[in-house]
């Protein structure tokens, strides 16, 4: 079972540069990045070190070793941004987890944690984005077990959101993990009442997880008595939450004004 301990936390910093003709001014980090923030220093508390990972990805770590058949829409240029020379825009962090743990292949036990913008070939909605930030844990190890990945995700809800935040778990089908689950936070821009956000359900998918398969291990070379788990976070999805605003998409505006009401 996963126990807490020490940690250090990467802690992200910017430089404003201000004109010269402009006095100073307070400003305040952006969204993103404060939760960012937030959410590495609570794994960094449970012994996940971050470690950093390329946006553009080949399909071998997008696809192949996480199992994606052939055929699925994910593969399609439909869903996911290809360069001409063949590699993709990372669509998801899981690719990265994958990178992370090839890097540290034999090791019977790890904690990675990645995270950055990730891009899929969509129509902007209030739910959904071509540019969005996720991050991601995994761990490794001969007492790891399912229940860590759903305890890290509620315990991580308590943190950002507070206790009494009422989210629920689901079963979900990946290729990667099985089995797989999903956290679903009430939307709390509706009331649960349903909207755009959250597509009329009243909950809003927040994370996703699971048991890496067999396969997906054996491509890790995840040695033999040793077993991992996965966990996906969307930072947009949780600010809108957390500020009950029914569209992701001010958390991508580069308007200070919108930043510092949801900041």
């Amino acid at each position: 079972m996963l126990t807490a301990n020490d940690g250090q936390t990467d802690e992200p910093f910017g430089l404003d540069v201000l004109r010269g003709d402009l006095a100073p001014r307070l400003t305040t980090r952006h969204p993103i990045t404060t939760l960012a923030s937030q959410v590495t220093a609570f794994f960094a508390s449970l012994g996940f070190r971050t470690h950093p990972t390329p946006e553009v990805e080949d399909v071998l770590h997008s696809f192949d070793l996480l199992s994606v058949p052939e055929g699925h829409p994910t593969r399609s240029p439909a869903h996911t941004f290809y360069l001409e020379d063949g590699r993709v825009l990372r669509s998801h962090t899981t690719s990265s987890v994958m990178r992370v743990l090839r890097q540290g292949r034999g090791r019977t036990e790890r904690r990675v944690l990645v995270g950055g913008p990730c891009y899929r070939n969509t129509t902007p909605t209030p739910r959904f984005v071509t540019q969005f930030h996720q991050m991601e844990v995994a761990a490794v190890g001969p007492d790891i077990v399912l229940t860590d990945a759903t305890g890290m995700a509620l315990g991580l809800l308590d943190d950002v959101l507070g206790q009494g935040h009422g989210a629920t778990l689901r079963f979900r089908t990946l290729p990667y993990v099985s089995p797989g689950f999903s956290v679903d936070a009430p939307c709390t821009p509706c009331e649960q009442a349903g909207c755009a956000l959250c597509g009329g359900r009243g909950f809003l998918e927040v994370m996703s997880g699971g048991a890496l398969t067999p396969a997906v291990m054996a491509a890790a070379e995840v040695p033999s008595g040793s077993r991992a788990i996965s966990l996906a976070i969307s930072l947009e999805r949780l600010l809108a939450i957390r500020h009950h605003v029914a569209d992701i998409r001010p958390f991508l505006s580069t308007d200070l004004r919108v930043l510092a009401q949801n900041g």
